[in-house]
């Protein structure tokens, strides 16, 4: 075997597929075909060592496996050669997600029935535990995982866990928001907005809300609108106020769905992008142009959506709307029968 090996070899430079096409030396049958996921397809002949010169398989198809699926690279000569350390990566990063799951599973559990019990209660202590040691593993397992750093910066910030630090817990969520994670950049920003007349830090908490703006994140969303509502630390814009207001209550966001709703109901002009998207949207469902024209341009349905959408998602506030758009238009409809009924009145007089 080991000759055959060497005269496998040296046909046609494909020492690393001999690995994976068995040797037929008693039949003529085709081997399995090697798995797809490229579309470089090369017929490679090969003879068959030891038997007569004119015995030779048939040309095999071969599907060369993509580098992205496979951690390979693909040479000029069209030879596959592992990359080990994408690999390594890719499999050192499912061990991190895998111990992460297992941490947040143990968060949820002290969240359930964090509001029954004590902040100290001793019962907390071995889930708290838990989370730490599965955060604090899936970050030597993979140290450019963010989601590692932030929640096991919340466990540092927010829960009474043994060995808890503020200052590590600040470090790491600073580090999860610089390196890109939504989630940090949120809750980073909304630390940073506290009133301390020897810190000024307007400008830095606005910096990190614009970068998860940048993701949709719905809370970064809301609260940026909120700031460009009241004009707090940048100028007043309404306009920009309404498209946050409004991208967040896509995402399913309550509070932002009442704030859009509410303004729309104050007569709050629509920016021209969402009259175009709205239309869009509108017509990608085949409605008529009337009908398009009568969602975009009617506030008072536009606002009841938005308060379906808070209601949706669980807010009182959401239907308290809802029942107050419902009387509005209930007497809105009892004013207009009456004069009309006036208006009839009159005419047979």
């Amino acid at each position: 075997m080991a000759g055959n090996h060497s005269r496998f070899s040296r046909c046609h430079g494909f020492e690393d597929w001999f690995t994976l096409l068995p040797f037929f030396s008693e039949t003529h049958s085709d081997p399995p075909s090697p798995p797809h996921g490229s579309a470089v397809r090369r017929s490679v002949r090969i003879t068959a060592a030891g038997h007569d010169s004119g015995c030779r398989l048939r040309d095999l198809p071969v599907n060369l496996p993509s580098s992205r699926s496979t951690g390979m690279t693909i040479t000029g000569h069209h030879r596959p050669q592992f990359n080990p350390w994408k690999r390594e990566m890719h499999s050192r990063n499912k061990k991190a997600m895998e111990l992460i799951a297992k941490g947040w599973s143990a968060l949820k559990e002290v969240d359930r029935v964090i509001d029954y019990a004590e902040l100290k209660d001793k019962r907390l202590i071995p889930l708290l535990r838990a989370a730490k040691e599965n955060f604090e593993l899936a970050l030597e397992a993979d140290n450019s995982n963010t989601h590692a750093r932030y929640w096991l910066s919340r466990l540092h910030l927010k829960y009474h866990v043994p060995g808890a630090c503020k200052a590590i817990g600040a470090a790491l969520l600073v580090e999860a928001a610089d390196m890109g994670d939504p989630e940090a950049q949120y809750e980073l920003g909304c630390r940073l907005r506290v009133e301390n007349e020897y810190v000024q830090s307007d400008q830095q908490a606005f910096y990190y809300l614009e970068k998860a703006v940048d993701q949709l994140h719905p809370g970064a969303l809301y609260l940026l609108g909120a700031v460009y509502l009241t004009g707090d630390c940048v100028k007043k814009d309404i306009a920009s106020a309404l498209w946050c207001f409004h991208r967040a209550s896509e995402k399913g966001h309550a509070g932002a769905a009442i704030a859009y709703g509410s303004l729309l109901l104050q007569g709050a002009q629509v920016p021209e992008c969402l009259t175009k998207l709205s239309a869009k949207r509108s017509s990608s469902i085949r409605k008529s142009k009337r009908s398009v024209a009568s969602v975009v341009h009617n506030p008072v349905e536009m606002a009841r959506e938005q308060f379906e959408i808070a209601a949706r998602a669980g807010c009182d506030l959401g239907f308290k709307w809802l029942q107050r758009l419902e009387e509005e238009e209930k007497r809105f409809l009892a004013e207009n029968d009456e004069k009309t009924e006036t208006a009839h009145n009159v005419h047979i007089a």
